[in-house]
């Protein structure tokens, strides 16, 4: 049996290589059958190991135990001892190697089943959730993924149909994001960058102190050039670029500058933002205001999706009740979407649903305009005058009471009756 081993260590260099090559199969169908399982990787690699080991001492052991005359003489059986030395060191470092963590294995792994599972531009609800799935496997192991993989995650999840499959892979990004890249303080700031940056945040809230009635337009102004000066000095603070772009979106939009906040909006993206719920209130809300059929069905599609998952991080940090807000608003713009589309009933029951979610907000007046014009549009102007009537009863708002005027003194003509409410 010895002189068989030298023998297979030695001369027989086909049958060396040919268990090497079976074992090594044995190994990597072991290894891709507990991807599909989705067992962990770790776990994976060490079963996969362990399982070609077998089959490599199985191999072995035929081949010496066979009645094969041995083609080996005497000189060579006394290189038995080194080579068993040199094959049980082998063993050792592999052994070694599979004891170990492998993180970057895991990260290679992961970063190829995301690559895959985002190769085309939507995502089924199966990808979608292989996706959430992959992320928080490296979310809970806390392995760093490439900055292009999950861009890319990101964008398939923006342009995929919204659904719950949809929104757990969302929300799955949003925990990674949390989990690997948590948001450094810069309160009290170290840097110009940060200095500019709060700066900006003081304009912001004074300018939005009496939003959406009314922008404060020059605190407004100096939030934007306070945030631009961040953009411009931080350097190598990439997380903090990325937030000064988007909170100069969101100031764009109250500004009524849908091309410079979707402008900015997408260099936060290039930046590799991972920002889902930010992106989504900006893009939206440019989107309704710059209000083309292309831009108002991506509006349906995005605030869809929003709706799903957690708002911005800044807007509960200012105030935990904001969420309410966030979402009433949401449902306002999806609801001027569907008007601009045609599509009256929906826009009518967006609007129903975010009175729910924020009853008496400083949002109702612009809520109840639209279902009151959504019904006008039907030609229902009992219905309508309803609608103006609730809206006068619930605030007492003055408007109220003009709308429900022009609607009651036009009850022959809707038309007539949109065309001085739109003026308005």
């Amino acid at each position: 049996m010895l002189m068989r081993l030298d023998e297979l260590l030695g001369v027989d260099r086909a049958a060396r290589w040919r268990i090497i090559l079976v074992s090594g199969l044995g190994i990597t169908i072991w290894g891709m059958a507990s991807e599909v399982g989705k067992v962990p990787i770790h776990e994976a690699q060490v079963n996969a190991t362990i399982f070609g080991v077998v089959i490599f001492i199985a191999q072995v052991l035929r081949y010496c135990l066979h009645s094969q005359t041995s083609t080996a003489n005497f000189g060579r059986a006394a290189l038995i001892s080194r080579r068993l030395v040199t094959t049980a060191a082998a063993s050792v470092i592999l052994i070694f190697l599979v004891a170990i963590p492998a993180p970057m294995l895991e990260a290679a792994v992961l970063e190829r089943r995301l690559r895959t599972l985002t190769q085309h531009r939507a995502l089924s609800p199966l990808q979608a959730r292989g996706v959430a799935d992959s992320l928080r496997i490296a979310a809970g192991g806390r392995i760093v993924l490439s900055s292009t993989t999950l861009t890319r995650v990101r964008e398939a999840i923006k342009t995929s149909e919204p659904n719950a499959a949809t929104a757990n892979a969302a929300k799955a990004l949003a925990e990674y994001n949390r989990q690997i890249s948590p948001p450094a303080p810069i309160n009290p700031p170290r840097t110009d960058a940060q200095r500019a940056f709060l700066e900006g945040d003081d304009h912001f809230y004074r300018a939005m102190a009496n939003f959406p009635i009314q922008t404060d337009v020059q605190e407004a102004n100096m939030a934007v050039s306070a945030y631009s000066r961040s953009i411009a000095l931080a350097d190598g603070e990439q997380s903090l670029r990325i937030d000064a772009l988007l909170m100069r979106a969101t100031m764009y939009n109250n500004l009524n500058k849908p091309a410079e906040a979707l402008a900015d909006a997408e260099a936060a993206e290039r930046l590799g933002s991972l920002n889902l719920s930010s992106i989504i209130s900006i893009e939206s809300a440019a989107l309704v205001t710059r209000g083309t059929t292309e831009d108002l069905k991506r509006v349906i599609r995005l605030v869809t999706l929003g709706l799903q998952v957690n708002p911005p991080p800044w807007l509960l940090s200012a105030d935990p009740r904001m969420d309410a807000m966030y979402r009433a608003e949401l449902l306002m713009r999806r609801a001027a979407a569907y008007y601009g589309l045609g599509e009256f009933s929906k826009a009518i029951e967006d609007s129903r649903q975010a009175l729910n979610i924020a009853p008496r907000s400083v949002l109702t007046p612009y809520i109840y305009r639209t279902i009151v014009l959504s019904y006008l549009q039907f030609g229902s102007v009992e219905d309508a005058s309803k609608a103006a009537l609730e809206w006068e009863k619930e605030t007492g708002d003055p408007a109220a009471s003009e709308v429900h005027r022009i609607v009651e003194e036009n009850q022959t003509s809707p038309q007539r009756a949109l065309m001085l409410l739109t003026r308005r």
